[in-house]
């Protein structure tokens, strides 16, 4: 099963998915997750960009979607 899969069913998690809704859900939170989200998920790379920095990119983007699926639950 996929990781990402076997984290939202296991029920373990139910704590930690707590703790990031308590951490982003006042002015300041959204003030980090909006400029998170700038930082990354809306950033465009140019047309040169290297494989080493679309990569880069895709794993922090990975991150940062990671982070706001759990706080937004």
């Amino acid at each position: 099963m996929d990781l990402l899969k076997r984290i939202k069913n296991s029920k373990n998690n139910v704590d930690i998915f707590k703790s990031f809704q308590k951490c982003f859900a006042n002015a300041d939170g959204e003030r980090i997750l909006n400029y998170l989200t700038q930082l990354t998920l809306e950033r465009v790379l140019p047309s040169n960009a290297s494989n080493d920095e679309l990569r880069h990119l895709e794993g922090q983007r990975f991150i940062v979607k990671l982070i706001l699926n759990h706080s937004l639950k």
